[in-house]
């Protein structure tokens, strides 16, 4: 595709890298930060979301039958 008119496209040599060589470069950019806590926090939310699924579709259900939001239904169908 034609990017030219919008000043997307690219220039010059094109050059591949290996995988993990863009991986440390993005690392080093960031200031090789630690990843350990909020990849434990995600973990941990993961957990706790699927330990109160059942306790959340029950609620949801209860919700619809009382008005039937459009937005709850929609989070009913893509539950189910």
């Amino acid at each position: 595709m034609d990017m030219s008119y919008t000043g997307l496209g690219s220039r010059g040599d094109w050059c591949e890298f290996r995988p993990e060589m863009v991986k440390k470069a993005i690392y080093e950019n960031a200031g090789n930060p630690d990843l350990l806590p909020p990849e434990q926090a995600s973990a941990d939310l993961a957990k706790i979301v699927m330990e109160r699924r059942d306790a959340l579709v029950s609620e949801l259900s209860v919700a619809l039958d009382s008005g039937g939001d459009e937005y709850i239904i929609k989070l009913r169908k893509a539950e189910n």
